[in-house]
């Protein structure tokens, strides 16, 4: 049987917390957050994904990397990096989850990411 994880696609500081900032940004951070929490409570693995690219703003380790500002990262929570639109998808077929994508950033719109 395969298991659930509600993941968290690409919700970045340098995708959510530019200016100008997404329509409705702090909105959709509280909103990931009680999700999130509600996952948490029920058993379910929290999974953070972050897109990054060499050589660019969302340069793994860079500030633009970095999760979104107010998204609440618990220690059981799981963080997992990506360097295409669709790699999330594959890790997960193989871990034997049901996909449940709760929050996307569009990284492809971004110019220069």
């Amino acid at each position: 049987m395969k298991k659930s994880a509600l993941l968290v696609i690409d919700v970045q500081h340098g995708l959510l917390d530019r200016e100008p900032r997404p329509l409705e940004a702090d909105l959709v951070v509280g909103r990931i957050n009680r999700l999130a929490a509600a996952a948490r409570e029920a058993g379910c693995p929290v999974v953070f994904i972050q897109h990054e690219r060499a050589g660019s703003p969302l340069e793994h380790g860079s500030d633009f990397w970095q999760l979104a500002h107010g998204l609440v990262v618990e220690p059981t929570d799981h963080l997992l990096r990506k360097t295409t639109p669709d790699s999330a998808n594959e890790k997960f077929n193989r871990m034997s989850a049901n996909m449940a994508r709760l929050a996307h950033a569009r990284t492809s719109s971004a110019p220069g990411l």
